[in-house]
């Protein structure tokens, strides 16, 4: 194994340089026995703040692996080591040949500061689970594919980002609603201009303890016309799907859930504008 092993009087510091390196040093060192860090911008306060002990500190930053950042004709394949300040780099790039590079593009301006975006990687985002985040919802309105490799054997797991978001996993300091949203439409009458639903996906932050997308509203919706009126009966349904009440953590519940609404209809709108142009 050629890593870069450091021991000081604290912790023990690794820095593998592949992904069979690394997997090996995690089958060693299982579960809190290790934790992995990249731009460290979470664990640090983790360790300052929430008094967390690790005596085993293990750098993936130069895994060659999860530094792929790649373009296909109907895919975009991001490494789990990919900075937010390089991917913003190849999506201004990108923007004008995929929809999903200008939204995930435009969530990035309300994403921390320049100098964590620097350090901090798109898979510290996804670990770390926050239900406030403003990329997660993005990536699973995209439909995101998580690939997992088990530190025990050679299998690889693929799992929907949707999927991959059991439980709230860190704390938070309060609820602010962030959202992305993704739709497939037919036109069926050129005259009138009437578009019917083929498939719809939306996403939200800091409307539950994770990212949550509301998968009963998404299939109630397929089929149905893309109008004014369908989008108001959404307004009903996310009310009963995504239920708040006055204990809810973060508070402010009636204001959460208009902004829920209005978000959805600011990408009505847009939608509608779109189509308008076309």
């Amino acid at each position: 194994m050629s890593l870069y092993k450091c021991i000081g009087t604290s912790f023990e510091w690794y820095r593998p340089i592949s992904l069979n390196e690394l997997i090996q040093l995690r089958h060693s060192y299982p579960g809190n026995q290790s934790k992995l860090i990249f731009g460290n911008t979470r664990v640090e306060l983790e360790r300052k703040y929430n008094q967390m002990n690790c005596s085993r500190l293990i750098s993936i930053t130069h895994i060659r692996e999860l530094q792929e950042l790649k373009r296909t004709d109907d895919s975009l394949y991001i490494g789990a080591g990919v900075t937010f300040a390089r991917l913003k780099s190849k999506l201004v790039q990108w923007k004008n040949e995929d929809k999903f590079c200008q939204a995930l593009l435009d969530q990035m301006k309300h994403f921390a500061s320049t100098q964590i975006r620097n350090v901090a990687s798109i898979g510290g985002n996804i670990i770390s689970a926050s239900p406030i985040s403003n990329i997660n919802p993005v990536l699973e309105a995209a439909s995101a594919i998580l690939e997992l490799h088990c530190a025990d054997n050679e299998k690889v797991r693929q799992i929907q980002l949707c999927d991959f978001f059991l439980a709230r996993r860190r704390d938070d300091s309060k609820g602010i609603v962030s959202a992305a949203f993704k739709v497939e439409l037919e036109k069926l009458n050129s005259i009138d201009n009437q578009w019917k639903i083929i498939s719809i996906c939306f996403s939200f932050g800091g409307m539950a303890s994770k990212t949550i997308s509301p998968k009963n509203i998404q299939q109630q919706l397929i089929g149905l016309l893309w109008t004014k009126q369908t989008i108001n009966q959404t307004y009903e349904l996310l009310i009963k799907e995504i239920s708040l009440d006055e204990l809810s953590p973060g508070g402010q519940i009636q204001y959460r859930r208009t902004l829920m609404q209005s978000f959805l209809f600011k990408f009505y709108s847009y939608v509608c504008n779109e189509l308008r142009e076309s």
